[in-house]
């Protein structure tokens, strides 16, 4: 998988909530396939599929 794009915190930012609302979500799409996860030392990031291609 290619670098993440971005990380819960830019997420949350842009959405207005809450950063561990924001990475429980993005956790939740990832697992069902809709995002890639990728954790890099703390800090999990994601990526849309269609980026993947």
């Amino acid at each position: 998988m290619a670098e993440a794009t971005c990380t819960a915190a830019e997420v949350a930012e842009k959405v207005g909530c809450n950063p561990i609302f924001a990475k429980n979500r993005l956790l939740q799409l990832a697992d069902r396939g809709k995002l890639c996860k990728k954790l890099k030392g703390r800090t999990w990031g994601f990526r849309s599929l269609e980026k993947e291609k």
